[in-house]
């Protein structure tokens, strides 16, 4: 993680079990703050590799995002 709690957009997030202990909060808290991100286009999820940041330009480019 970078300063500031910044992800460079390569690096994969935290699983959810992680953020769990981490963050000392239940999976589906855990669960409704990454699927926020989703829909905001701030992250990337591909199923049983992991969640990723998006880049500026990817959010840029993704008018579907719910900004």
């Amino acid at each position: 993680m970078e300063p500031h709690g910044r992800y460079p957009a390569q690096d994969r997030l935290l699983s959810e079990v992680a953020m769990e202990e981490e963050f000392q909060v239940s999976r589906p808290t855990v669960r409704k703050a990454m699927k926020v991100l989703r829909d905001q286009g701030w992250i990337v999820t591909s199923q049983g590799v992991g969640s990723f940041p998006t880049t500026s330009e990817e959010r840029a480019a993704n008018p579907n995002a719910q900004q």
